[in-house]
């Protein structure tokens, strides 16, 4: 299906009113008790500039146990474990629940006659959620399934929200949604990226170093703090970007190693036990290897059937993955 056939037909649906019947989602009660993150007291400008990067990583061991033992041990997804440990961290930053825009693939299934799987383009849909402390006693296992019940929850992959939010031409945006201020704060999982071989798959190897910035410096930033996470050479990479003149750092460094230390637990209370079968998964996983490694099932770009882990670029179904 071209990108543009998309564009079109998405347009449309927001004209057609349809995501209206999701505005109820965005807009109860769990959204309106969200908190802002504490600013400075005398905050300055959001830009790419001014922007301040945190890293933070699990090691390999600790890795291998959350993708194949603590999320199939809680019949979740690694995203909601890392969720689950997020959410303490940040309620305890706020002061209580606090409100975090969802960074998904955005490759949803809203007409069946159309096929995304081989379109090239940029999907992303991003849509928030509310994360709250939960107990203090909170059993490990509950509190990661408390998080994937509520992602499982949200309509359609969240892409309504944008519709709803920032209606296309000839579509109303919803009045009650742009009353409440956006989230301070994006989450993205962008799933296992394990390095290929020169030539290998449609386009080799991820590129090392760094690239340049990908908008200008000067521009304003839409989120206060992004956290990313992604799984690359065996290993758990987690990075902070905030604003610097907003955002207290060691406020920021500290939320980060409470989300840290709360993983950790989580995967030593979860990832003791034996590996538990890996689902298999169907998600838009680039290549896997060469032309001759790849399984008749896989049709080049999507859609490759394989055990989560053994994809060369793969994330559980279900996880937000850059539809890039």
């Amino acid at each position: 299906t071209p990108f543009a056939e998309w564009a079109r037909r998405l347009a449309a649906h927001a004209a057609s009113g349809a995501p209206r019947g999701e505005e109820a989602s965005w807009t109860g009660p769990e959204r309106m008790r969200a908190r802002p993150l504490p600013r400075i007291a005398a905050p300055g400008r959001n830009t790419g500039l001014a922007a301040r990067t945190l890293e933070q990583s699990l090691d390999a061991g600790e890795t291998r146990r959350l993708l194949k033992r603590v999320a199939p041990a809680c019949e979740a997804q690694v995203n909601d474990v890392l969720l689950a440990a997020l959410a303490p961290a940040l309620a305890a930053w706020a002061g209580g629940p606090v409100a975090v825009d969802m960074e998904g693939h955005g490759r949803e299934d809203l007409f069946p006659e159309l096929d995304l799987s081989r379109t090239v383009g940029w999907f992303t849909a991003i849509h928030p959620v509310v994360l709250e402390r939960g107990e203090a006693d909170e059993d490990p296992r509950a509190a990661v399934r408390r998080v994937r019940d509520l992602l499982r929850a949200v309509p359609e992959g969240g892409i309504g929200y944008g519709l709803l939010r920032f209606a296309p031409d000839g579509a109303a945006p919803s009045p009650r949604l742009a009353a409440i201020p956006p989230a301070d704060a994006l989450f993205h999982y962008a799933g296992v990226m394990a390095p290929g071989t020169a030539g290998a798959g449609l386009f080799g190897r991820p590129l090392a170093g760094p690239t340049g910035p990908a908008q200008d410096p000067e521009d304003e930033r839409p989120h206060l703090v992004e956290i990313s996470c992604a799984v690359q050479d065996g290993r758990l990479h987690a990075t902070w970007r905030w604003a610097g003149e907003v955002l207290d750092g060691d406020a920021v460094a500290a939320a980060a190693d409470a989300f840290l230390r709360r993983l950790r637990a989580l995967v030593r209370s979860l990832g003791a036990g034996p590996a538990a079968p890996l689902p298999m998964m169907s998600a838009c996983t680039g290549c896997h290897g060469t032309d001759d490694d790849r399984p008749a099932s896989c049709p080049g770009l999507c859609g490759l059937a394989v055990p989560f882990g053994e994809a060369d670029f793969a994330a559980p179904l279900g996880d937000p993955v850059p539809g890039r």
